[in-house]
Formats: C-alpha cells, sequence, structure tokens
C-alpha cells in the first residue's frame, strides 16, 4: 500500500507531463527493487573518462561489496580497504602503508558504495526515458542534489537493477534534456554486475593482511617492507 501511495503522489506532482510518468514509475521500479536487495554479492567499477582525465579514460576505483552485511572491500589505483570482522584496514601500496583499525559502526554509504545515490529517486526535477534494446532501458535524470545535475541510468527491464550509472558535467541548459544529455559524454561511469552469494567466500578479510602473535598485529610476509600502524588490537 505505500508503495502504490508513493507512486501515485509521483505523478500528480505539478508539471508532470505524461512523457515523464512513464520514466517515474520505471524509477519507482528501481528504487523500489534497490531497496529490496537483502545479502547481495556485488562488483563495481569507476571510469574516469577522456572528459576528466587528459591522458584517456582510466579506472578510479573498483571492487566488490555485500549489501545487507557488514563487509567490504575496494581496490583503487593507489589501494585497498578492507572491512570486516570488527576491522578496517587501509592499505597504500605505493607509500607501503597499512592502517588498522576497529570498524566500530559503519555508515551505509561505507557498506554499500550505491547508498549515496539514493538521493537520486526524490529529488528529481526532470527525466526522460529511452529504449537501448530488448533488454536494457535507460533514464535521464536532472537533479537537484548532485554537483553535476545531469546523470542517467541503465538498468535491466526485467530485473529493474541498475547495470550503469552515468554521471554528466554541468552544462547551460540551452536544448531539452534528452538531446542534450545524448549528444555527450558522461565525465564518470560507475558499472555495477550483480554476482552469486557462492563469490562472497572469496572478498579478501583482515586476516588475509595480519595476523595476532602476542596480543600485537603482525603483517603477513606478503606485505614485507610495508609500515604497520595500528590503533585497534
Amino acid at each position: 500500500m505505500k508503495q502504490l501511495i508513493f507512486t501515485i503522489c509521483l505523478l500528480l506532482l505539478p508539471g508532470i507531463v505524461p512523457a515523464q510518468q512513464d520514466a517515474l514509475l520505471v524509477l519507482e521500479h528501481i528504487r523500489f527493487r534497490m531497496d529490496k536487495l537483502q545479502d547481495q554479492h556485488i562488483s563495481y567499477r569507476i571510469v574516469q573518462t577522456s572528459v576528466t582525465a587528459p591522458s584517456g579514460s582510466m579506472v578510479s576505483d573498483s571492487g566488490r561489496f555485500y549489501i545487507g552485511r557488514k563487509q567490504l572491500y575496494r581496490k583503487s589505483v593507489s589501494g585497498e580497504i578492507i572491512i570486516g570482522d570488527g576491522y578496517q584496514v587501509m592499505i597504500n601500496h605505493r607509500q607501503k602503508v597499512v592502517h588498522v583499525s576497529q570498524s566500530g559502526s559503519l555508515s551505509p554509504e561505507e557498506i554499500d558504495p550505491m547508498a549515496s545515490f539514493r538521493n537520486i529517486f526524490t529529488n528529481v526535477s526532470e527525466l526522460r526515458i529511452k529504449s537501448l534494446d530488448a533488454n536494457t532501458g535507460e533514464i535521464f535524470i536532472k537533479s537537484r542534489v548532485f554537483d553535476s545535475g545531469e546523470y542517467s541510468l541503465v538498468y535491466n527491464k526485467s530485473s529493474f537493477l541498475i547495470e550503469k550509472i552515468n554521471v554528466f558535467p554541468a552544462v547551460a541548459e540551452t536544448t531539452q534534456l534528452l538531446p542534450r544529455m545524448s549528444s555527450r559524454e558522461p565525465e564518470l561511469v560507475i558499472s555495477f554486475r550483480y554476482l552469486s552469494m557462492a563469490g562472497g567466500s572469496t572478498l579478501p578479510k583482515p586476516a588475509d593482511v595480519f595476523s595476532k602473535e602476542k596480543n600485537k598485529l603482525v603483517l603477513k610476509s606478503k606485505y614485507h617492507g610495508y609500515q604497520l600502524y595500528a590503533t585497534a588490537k
């Protein structure tokens, strides 16, 4: 019932035209589907395109995480972050430094990198939808939240799971939303892949980085030559 009321309220928003109603319904299906994810193992990849990376497109961040479990693994160009078993481990391969601390109370953004995009479902000022092929569609969105203000969601038409988020640089609004965004290259592309839970066993854990010996944390041989800074016991 709450789901139905929320959808009806969206459709009754002032200024919503029929072309946007279809997009609003799909966006609501996506929001509902993503909110219902439980114990989902997801891999992600963030690519800076040539718009912001002068030397060409580059992967700025990648990793895997769980929805519904306090486990996280992220890998970036210079290091790794491992959260689990009460520890937070930050590894900087360039400086050969490992920081270990107690993870404490983790925010949704720390557990789920997609959590920061939740506001897109409730802070939309304009949107359009188009079909890419038989299996995927794309919603172009003008947001009131993020600095860029414009991005698109590529989603699976059957599961309503987000497969890709394109973030576009801000420009003067001289044309309509769909042609304006369709003619430009995004500055950031975030892609997602939904994995089976069996893959979770391969997630790196803090115990892969260090062990406890006589109440002290000792780095594993793989990290020979690294400096350890620990605030956890």
